[in-house]
């Protein structure tokens, strides 16, 4: 990105929230795009499973637990857990808890010497 649009990088690195790339939405239009959504599920009193993109999964996080705009760009928001959070009295709870991917344990097997078992019918 930096080598094929160097101008739009620098913007982007200026103001990642506000930033939009060329055809495309900043986080700001996202957030404003989620607002909707975000009354949905505050009316909600079931638990929910949120699947989305990154970039929507950051402004949930933000939304969730006030954190300022400029901080929802850098929010890390890791492929290999599972993020479940709890709303209280005063804001919000989070636990982690770490998803073991079928690759990770096919590449352990195999560092470990274990021969795949074969189903014949």
């Amino acid at each position: 990105m930096q080598a094929k649009f160097p101008e739009e990088f620098v913007k982007a690195m200026d103001d990642p929230y506000n930033h939009r790339y060329p055809r495309a939405e900043s986080y700001h239009d996202l957030a404003v795009r989620l607002e909707a959504c975000i009354m949905e599920l505050e009316r909600e009193k079931n638990d929910v499973l949120i699947i989305a993109h990154e970039t929507v999964l950051r402004c949930l996080y933000a939304y969730l637990f006030d954190r300022p705009d400029e901080e929802i760009p850098s929010i890390q928001i890791p492929r290999n857990y599972l993020i479940e959070i709890k709303p209280s009295a005063y804001g919000c709870r989070e636990a982690r808890l770490q998803i073991q991917w079928q690759q990770d344990s096919e590449e352990e097997d195999e560092e470990a010497g274990v021969v795949p078992s074969t189903a014949t019918t």
